[in-house]
Formats: structure tokens, C-alpha cells, sequence
């Protein structure tokens, strides 16, 4: 969901009523807020149970889904998009990285990661195909 903006750049600025420098404002607050995220993940993907974290982390996300909804002012969009800095980048990715780390041998990890991030690949790809215009 953070990546909205960056998608339908134009007409979320429209809908928004945001110039330029509120676009780098939301990215920025999400950059910043993710850049603390994932230095503390790892410790907190230790102390915790993953599944749990990935679960708190999906819930979260999608609550400020719904904020995006109904709250439109750009300081409303700041804490959003902050939260989401938090919520995608700490206790998300740092969880699914050990569950995917836990689910193999040691000798089957780059195998574990090659085939998450091929699948990932994959579904990117299908998504960005259906997107382009035909003719």
C-alpha cells in the first residue's frame, strides 16, 4: 500500500490535492521510519514469534488501508505512511525472512530464498503484465 504514490503518481497528487515536495514528505516519512524498522526487526523478529509479528504486521497495514480512506490531510498521510514505514518494514519483512530461514536446512537456504524471491518475481511480473496497454 505505501507504493500507491509512486504508482498512480499523477492522479494521487490530483485526488490529494498534493504538490511535489507532499509527495517526498510521504516518502520520506516512510523512508525514515523504515530505515529504523528494519535496524531493529531482526532483534524484534528474535524476541518474538514470527508468525505472530507477520500476523500483527498485516493487520496493522491494512488498518492504515483504511485510514488512507477516510483521512485526507496531508499530516493524516504523514502518520500513514509513517505507519506503514513501521509496519511493512518492521514486522514484516524481518519475520518472513526467518520464517523462510527457519523452513529450510542449512544447506537448502539459498534454495529457500531463490525459489521466495523467483515466486515474488513471477507474480510481479504477471501483475506489471496485465498492466500495460494493449495496441
Amino acid at each position: 500500500m505505501p507504493y500507491f504514490r509512486k504508482y498512480y503518481y499523477d492522479d494521487y497528487m490530483s485526488l490529494y490535492q498534493l504538490n511535489n515536495l507532499e509527495m517526498g514528505l510521504l516518502g520520506s516519512a516512510y523512508g525514515l521510519l523504515g530505515l529504523f524498522s528494519y535496524t531493529l526487526g531482526g532483534i524484534l523478529a528474535d524476541k518474538f514469534a514470527p508468525k505472530r509479528l507477520l500476523i500483527l504486521s498485516l493487520i496493522l497495514t491494512g488498518l492504515g488501508g483504511f485510514l488512507h480512506l477516510y483521512l485526507t490531510s496531508l499530516n493524516a498521510l504523514l502518520f500513514i505512511y509513517g505507519l506503514w514505514g513501521v509496519t511493512s518494514l518492521l514486522t514484516f519483512w524481518p519475520p518472513l525472512m526467518k520464517i523462510i530461514r527457519t523452513l529450510a536446512s542449512s544447506e537448502q537456504q539459498a534454495r529457500a530464498y531463490g525459489i521466495f524471491e523467483g515466486g515474488r518475481g513471477l507474480v510481479s511480473a504477471i501483475h506489471f503484465s496485465k498492466q500495460i496497454p494493449s495496441g
